[in-house]
């Protein structure tokens, strides 16, 4: 990993949920002559959102020795971390790519919705005043935990396990402190992922602003269009709204790509947020059929996380499969969220 990935530099310390040896993260490899050919890594997690839970597989790292490559051996690993996963208990697995095409040949789609903010350095004085903002410690580590577990949606995250995500180097993380208690947190970038982005934060809405500011006028302006970013899942609150109102720029994206791996889950979960009864079996390899008060329809394992977890939350094939088979679908699409922080 360290040496395709990196070009020989340190990795592990970036991703210690997986590389710690008491947490749960695993390998996957691929073997030839005694050599490691291809390998990724797995980790399975707990996505929480309003009203339930998803169990998802993280694949991360894809890694294939370069005279390796071409020859179907990250294909191999892929479906061999699908299958570990999926025996885990996961609905789906989920990952990260800068080359979409590889995944979407083996089954990869667009999953989730995110919101990204462009923040420009003139955004900064018009922010609240950076008084009672500073640099983290270790100190600080379980009242930051305990501002993340005030989110909505998150992955299920151990204090253990926020600290060892705090204390990664290559991050730079500002708290705002009101009273002697710690109100708010932002963290910026990550090792080498996550360049000029603020990718979690939490806390008071003005406190978490204050330190977006001390972000700002620390790391401005970031990139040649003078901005530095900031992650939100969607719906983003009130902070959202707070810096629309000042004028940031935004755009609604994706969370990732994700593979469903346990299609009857999803399909149970579908057809609980239905305003009317439904019903769903199988009519062939990967293809249900969904049985309604008007009518019935035939969706694919592959468009179920199309459906719950819609990119960007569109709601286009929901609306044609409830005029389909004649119900609503209600808080339906989902949109669970990871931090920068969890991601592998």
């Amino acid at each position: 990993m360290e040496r395709v990935l990196r070009g020989g530099a340190p990795l592990a310390s970036e991703y210690p949920l997986v590389f710690d040896e008491d947490q749960k993260g695993r390998f996957v490899i691929a073997e030839e002559a005694g050599q490691v050919s291809s390998t990724c890594a797995i980790l399975e997690r707990e996505l929480v959102f309003p009203g339930g839970k998803l169990r998802v597989g993280l694949i991360g790292s894809v890694s294939t020795a370069e005279p390796m490559r071409g020859r179907g051996l990250a294909s191999a690993v892929l479906a061999r971390a699908e299958a570990e996963l999926a025996a885990g208990g996961c609905v789906c697995s989920l990952l990260w790519a800068e080359d979409e095409s590889f995944y979407s040949r083996r089954g990869y789609r667009e999953f989730g919705s995110e919101v990204d903010y462009g923040l420009p350095l003139e955004l900064a004085p018009l922010l609240p005043k950076t008084a009672g903002v500073r640099r983290a410690n270790p100190a600080d580590f379980a009242a930051m935990h305990r501002l993340y577990l005030n989110h909505e949606r998150r992955v299920e995250r151990t204090g253990e396990q926020s600290a060892l995500l705090f204390a990664m180097p290559g991050m730079a993380t500002w708290v705002h402190e009101c009273g002697g208690a710690l109100d708010a947190y932002t963290c910026f970038e990550r090792g080498d992922d996550l360049a000029n982005t603020i990718h979690e934060w939490a806390g008071d809405a003005d406190a978490t602003l204050a330190c977006v500011r001390g972000v700002l006028e620390a790391h401005g302006p970031g990139t040649e269009e003078g901005l530095l970013f900031l992650m939100a899942p969607a719906p983003s609150g009130d902070l959202g709204e707070r810096l629309e109102t000042l004028g940031a720029v935004w755009a609604r994206g994706i969370l990732g790509l994700g593979k469903v791996l346990d299609a009857e889950a999803l399909l149970d979960l579908l057809c609980s947020r239905a305003s009317l009864p439904l019903t769903f079996d199988g009519t062939g390899p990967d293809v249900w059929r969904i049985k309604g008060p008007k009518g019935e329809a035939q969706v694919e394992s592959s468009q179920l996380l199309g459906l719950v977890c819609a990119p960007r939350a569109e709601r286009t094939a929901l609306v044609g499969l409830e005029e389909q088979l004649g119900v609503e679908f209600m808080r339906l699409p989902e949109t669970p969220f990871l931090w920068g922080l969890d991601s592998i």
